[in-house]
């Protein structure tokens, strides 16, 4: 189940690793972190948001992407609709999904 509202967007080349990279990078955190039994809002939202992108961009299946972050399918669905409600509401936090968008969609690699 993909849902892309990305105009221009191949997602070919758009894997979960490179989405969970990027997210990291915005938000100064490690993979470790971010994948970590940890509930503080400093981690939360870039997770949520990492799982937004990765239904949206990848192939994977809702489980697969929970998996990936040591969750289950319903803290991803839990996560799309709590960051499309946010990206709806919160012009601000829109802007930091652009941003984030536009650095998945450049491809960066990361170390």
């Amino acid at each position: 189940m993909n849902y892309f509202i990305f105009p221009g967007l191949s997602n070919q080349d758009i894997s979960i690793d490179l989405i969970c990279k990027s997210v990291c990078f915005h938000y100064n955190l490690s993979e470790q972190e971010i994948k970590a039994d940890i509930r503080h809002r400093a981690i939360v939202e870039p997770r949520q948001i990492a799982m937004y992108f990765a239904v949206y961009y990848t192939r994977l299946t809702i489980s697969k992407i929970g998996n990936y972050f040591g969750r289950d399918h319903a803290t991803v669905l839990y996560s799309r609709r709590s960051i499309d409600n946010l990206k709806n509401t919160d012009k601000e936090f829109a802007k930091k999904i652009d941003c984030i968008n536009n650095l998945i969609n450049s491809r960066i690699q990361f170390e």
